[in-house]
């Protein structure tokens, strides 16, 4: 029985790699080329085209890390504690 359900999680496994593994050769593009340019030196939106699209990540790391931290320390808190009892 233990058999049956180790190839049946197997096969959930590989299923999901297959998917995940299409997935990321539609991730792995090109950037699109630039608009074109109206010339003239009065054309202003190239700083702002050349801007576009950089988002900075720096918060968002900061706050998954904080999180990830504070739950390995309840995990390891109820670790511990659960340790102490049955000692």
């Amino acid at each position: 029985m233990k058999m049956r359900n180790i190839f049946k999680n197997g096969k959930k496994l590989l299923v999901v790699l297959m998917f995940s593994g299409l997935t990321v050769g539609a991730l792995a593009q090109n950037d699109p080329p630039p608009p074109p340019g109206g010339g003239g030196s009065s054309n202003t939106n190239t700083v702002d085209n050349q801007l576009s699209g950089k988002a900075h990540i720096g918060g968002g790391v900061l706050i998954l890390l904080t999180l990830a931290l504070g739950y390995g320390g309840k995990r390891f808190y109820d670790f511990r504690k659960k340790a102490r009892a049955e000692a």
